[in-house]
């Protein structure tokens, strides 16, 4: 099971599950595929794939699928950024990591024994 923290920013207030129709979800365009236009301060705060912006049921989607970018600006320009963020995927870097640096230890401690 993928644990996926999703932040969705802007649309918290008007996403509503229980009030929205079923319907099928439509596929994305063609558009989406492709790469994102330059982050600027015209856009800024809109998000990519550009179906996102009007539709809380595709932000949704994008969010899980790992997809949704969203426009910010960082300390000296504009940058797209993922809206989401995997914890199992961070998790297991930091695992590798601290699995690597205690292997580092256990050899350098074995070296200074010989």
């Amino acid at each position: 099971m993928r644990i996926w923290l999703t932040a969705v920013l802007l649309l918290a207030p008007t996403f509503t599950p229980a009030l929205a129709p079923a319907r099928a979800e439509q596929p994305l365009s063609p558009i989406a595929e492709a790469d994102p236009p330059k982050c600027e301060k015209a856009i800024r705060s809109q998000f990519w794939p550009q179906e996102a912006n009007g539709n809380p049921r595709a932000t949704m989607r994008l969010a899980r699928e790992g997809k949704l970018l969203i426009c910010t600006r960082d300390v000296w320009r504009y940058k797209w950024r993922p809206v989401t963020f995997n914890i199992q995927a961070a998790t297991a870097k930091a695992s590798a990591a601290a699995d690597a640096k205690a292997a580092a230890k256990a050899d350098a401690k074995a070296a200074a024994r010989r």
